[in-house]
């Protein structure tokens, strides 16, 4: 996964299969951390508090920071929670959690089966939500004279920069948000364009 970004999902979508009798109601949310999975789980357990299986995988971060957990939840093991997370990174997808919902209906599906069932369960409902790209970024602040203002405004504007503090006082004094991978070259242009005489803030 490219180190600048991450794919997640932009909302919370659902969907529903029936295999040989059983309900499989799959529910996918976008996380930002362990404690809203772990919520978004016992809200379901909740609501579908007769259901005979709540299964369910989460993914956090990327890169080395990235950890995910996956739950069976009675089912036999390796067969629900496993393959739904492995659906999830097979679509490269982060900050997210998956659960399938399952209503037995008589016939046991045998452990192949139940691997189909929670993977296809949890690809319908990934189908049906909408993928966004969440770009790393990093803030950069700075105070620069107003004799380089308008050389370092199109330096903001080529590196696609967001101001997200700015004060305008004997000096202009700013904080932008920048892209990762974009930080270092604005920071190493702003320095030629101000002839050394930006002065970076923690």
């Amino acid at each position: 996964m490219n180190q600048d970004f991450y794919l997640t999902i932009a909302g919370a979508a659902e969907a529903a299969l029936k295999i040989k009798g059983s309900r499989f109601l799959a529910f996918a949310a976008p996380v930002a951390e362990r404690a809203e999975a772990e919520a978004f789980v016992d809200e379901l357990r909740r609501r579908y508090f007769d259901a005979t299986h709540h299964c369910f995988a989460w993914r956090l971060g990327s890169g080395p920071g990235e950890h995910s957990r996956f739950a069976d939840d009675g089912e036999p093991s390796g067969t629900a929670g496993k393959p739904i997370l492995q659906v999830i990174t097979g679509r490269e997808l982060t900050n997210l959690i998956v659960v399938v919902v399952r209503y037995f209906g008589g016939t046991k599906l045998g452990t192949g089966g139940l691997v189909r069932a929670y993977a296809e369960s949890a690809a319908l409902v990934l189908e049906g939500a909408p993928v966004e790209k969440i770009w790393h970024t990093q803030s950069l602040a700075f105070a620069v004279g107003y004799d380089h203002l308008n050389a370092v405004m199109k330096l903001i504007e080529r590196h696609a920069a967001a101001i997200e503090e700015a004060d305008y006082g004997e000096e202009v004094s700013m904080r932008l948000g920048l892209r990762l991978q974009e930080a270092e070259p604005f920071r190493t242009a702003a320095v030629d364009l101000t002839h050394g005489t930006i002065r970076w803030k923690e």
